[in-house]
């Protein structure tokens, strides 16, 4: 009977170290593979921290870029509006022009008018 207990005994006993040979062996890869995670996300981390700075340059020209436009697009808008008032200005001095022109023909058809009679006078 001793000897069975005995049996039970070192079959348990064996059972535990295979046990903790099992737990040492999972711990052991488990703190292979943090290793090799972390070494995987600082290599991950190394290649994105140019990212952040690349986007705070690109943000910043995409800033520059927007008030550029917006600066060119008011500038349009000034242009646009003195244009129309430069082309009102053309239109009115173009009609008044015309007025002029239309008075001094009238003046010259008066002038020879009374040219003619003038000289009909004198005959």
């Amino acid at each position: 009977m001793i000897d069975k207990y005995r049996r039970e005994a070192e079959d348990a006993r064996n059972r535990i170290y295979e046990a903790e040979q099992d737990a040492q062996r999972v711990q052991q890869e488990s703190v292979m593979e943090t290793e090799k995670t972390k070494i995987k996300m600082h290599h991950r981390l190394s290649e994105l921290e140019p990212l952040a700075e690349m986007l705070k340059s690109t943000e910043l020209r995409l800033q520059e870029a927007q008030d550029r436009l917006f600066t060119y697009e008011r500038r349009a808008s000034e242009h646009t509006k003195l244009i129309a008032e430069l082309t009102q200005k053309v239109e009115s001095q173009t009609d008044q022009l015309e007025h002029m022109r239309e008075k001094y023909r009238l003046t010259q058809d008066e002038y020879r008018s009374l040219q003619g009679k003038y000289e009909s006078v004198d005959r």
